[in-house]
């Protein structure tokens, strides 16, 4: 069983122990069978949606799907200029080879993720920062992957406005090239 459903199932079984309801009980309000409530318990199950809404619906639960935050430094390992110095030493000794298994769609993944997050959250921790570093990686993928920006890229409306400013700093430029060394090893 994967480890964040396990953490689930420890809390359903918390919160049936804190109100004082036995297996028995919650199977009878809930229309789950006990068997099934046993084994979620003991993290051997996998429950429908409806089963944990109905848990959930006895035991005074919420479920709530939420958007998991930028691994930002996970994002600076695939060639957004975001690193520090001590940072940048510690990928260079890694081989490209190691960061990524399906490269390209995990690198997708991110800038979408900084795109939906840069746009949906104002308060973004140093965003002035992260905007200018994510510039200079889709303006290298624009200039020295034309093909792979048209196939992926070409309809973001988000990722054109973001390097269709005309007055893209000199920093970018320099953290485009910064993310071209990186990428080029993959892309």
């Amino acid at each position: 069983m994967c480890n964040y459903l396990t953490k689930y199932f420890k809390i359903i079984k918390q919160s049936r122990q804190e109100l004082g309801i036995t297996q028995f009980e919650l199977a009878i309000r809930t229309g789950v069978s006990l068997p099934t409530i046993q084994n979620i318990e003991l993290g051997r199950a996998n429950p429908t949606l409806e089963v944990l809404e109905k848990l959930s619906g006895v035991l005074d639960l919420k479920i709530e799907f939420k958007r998991i935050p930028l691994d930002w430094d996970l994002f600076a390992s695939y060639g957004v200029g975001l690193t520090t110095q001590r940072k940048e030493t510690k990928l260079l000794q890694k081989p490209l080879s190691n960061y990524l298994a399906d490269h390209t769609s995990t690198l997708l993944k991110l800038i979408y993720k900084a795109l939906y997050e840069m746009s949906t959250t104002p308060a973004v921790l140093d965003a002035e920062r992260k905007k200018e570093a994510l510039q200079g990686l889709l303006l290298a993928i624009k200039t020295h992957y034309p093909s792979f920006y048209k196939k992926h890229l070409v309809k973001s409306k988000a990722a054109n406005n973001l390097i269709s400013c005309k007055n893209l700093v000199g920093k970018v430029l320099k953290l485009r090239r910064y993310s071209l060394a990186i990428i080029s090893g993959y892309l």
